[in-house]
């Protein structure tokens, strides 16, 4: 896929008026499907610099080394290797490849045998977001030794891309948040009756990264521990109720709603063998994301996407050929040939076909 479509894409993701914190888990899997990482990391922070909240992709990133990694910034010590985050988001360049910049001062600092070099971290690089003056969040993009460094391309991509993720994440203060929920996504995590995490999918690993974080007390403590959340279905599984599906509970965070569905691996597990817990987890996407994903797996044109998006949020064929700056007569073509595509024959049909129906139908 070229930069100019990727980016198109990306540009509709980013205007879907979703949540960021629900929605930077799709914004961060698009931007790694063009820039492939070791892990990438975004932190949310205050008017003053002070990180908020945080999320990060990757399994080897132990609540140890997030608390070491926090203390680095609090403490000061990353001045070591080159600007300081609160330097960083004050100052006047929005991305910095500390690994080539200021490779020597970062390889040989402490803060960097504390942090990247036991997770494996080499190359290196920053990206701030803005809502005007003000920093709203701070992106770091981790790569191996093993791996190329930032190529100039990918810098350029990832500035490209920093005005479209500040409108997501600043449009959190104007959209609440979407009431229509979908089936979404399932991920299957196996844990031990006292949360010790022996198995998780990718999309159960997506979940994890939400609930095992370090407190922050500049943050949001309306997310529930893990261990909570297990030795509450661990309750419901010892005191099932007459219905014969597993004990299910619903939980509504900042990062989205889950159903978490729990079953024995064994029905009675066997006194010499260690008993674990089958952990189905459930995320109900929010409707306008859901539509999204499902027409990019789509056979349409990326102009016939992206008039689809606009009709499945209710606009009419004016309407859209107004926003897109094109003629009712050539959107109404589009429209005729997206419908033929997916065999349907009206908007309604559409919804229920993107909604309903396997990848494989189409």
């Amino acid at each position: 896929m070229s930069n100019a479509r990727f980016i198109k894409d990306f540009h509709q993701l980013c205007c879907l008026g979703v949540n960021s914190r629900e929605l930077m888990p799709h914004l961060i899997r698009e931007v790694e499907n063009n820039i492939p990482t070791i892990m990438v990391s975004f932190q949310w922070t205050n008017g003053n610099g002070n990180t908020v909240d945080y999320y990060h992709t990757g399994a080897d990133f132990p609540l140890e080394l997030q608390q070491r990694c926090l203390d680095v910034v609090i403490n000061g010590t990353e001045a070591e290797y080159g600007p300081t985050t609160r330097d960083f988001l004050s100052g006047t360049e929005s991305v910095i490849n500390y690994s080539q910049r200021y490779a020597r001062r970062y390889h040989n600092s402490s803060a960097y045998d504390e942090v990247h070099r036991p997770i494996g971290i080499y190359h290196f690089t920053r990206a701030a977001t803005h809502d005007g003056q003000r920093a709203t969040g701070l992106f770091h993009f981790c790569r191996s030794r093993q791996d190329p460094d930032f190529s100039e391309n990918e810098l350029s991509l990832i500035q490209q891309l920093l005005p479209l993720i500040s409108h997501a994440v600043s449009a959190d203060n104007s959209h609440p948040g979407y009431d229509q929920l979908t089936d979404g996504e399932f991920g299957q995590i196996v844990v031990t009756p006292s949360a010790g995490v022996e198995y998780c999918d990718a999309e159960g690993q997506q979940f994890l990264n939400h609930m095992i974080k370090v407190p922050l007390r500049t943050g949001h403590n309306a997310t529930p521990k893990f261990e909570e959340i297990v030795a509450q279905l661990l309750r419901k599984l010892n005191h099932p109720e007459e219905k014969p599906a597993p004990p299910a509970l619903r939980l509504r965070t900042l990062w989205g709603h889950f159903t978490l569905r729990a079953t024995w691996l064994r029905s009675n597990p066997a006194p010499e063998s260690k008993p674990m817990i089958s952990i189905q987890v459930q995320h109900h996407l929010p409707l306008p994301l859901r539509l999204w994903q499902r027409l990019q797996e789509s056979p349409l044109s990326s102009k016939q996407k992206e008039i689809g998006l606009l009709l499945t949020q209710g606009l009419g064929r004016e309407e859209i050929a107004r926003r897109l700056g094109q003629s009712p007569h050539t959107i109404t073509t589009h429209v005729r040939q997206l419908y033929l595509r997916l065999h349907v024959s009206n908007r309604e049909e559409l919804l229920k076909q993107l909604l309903t129906h396997s990848t494989h139908t189409f």
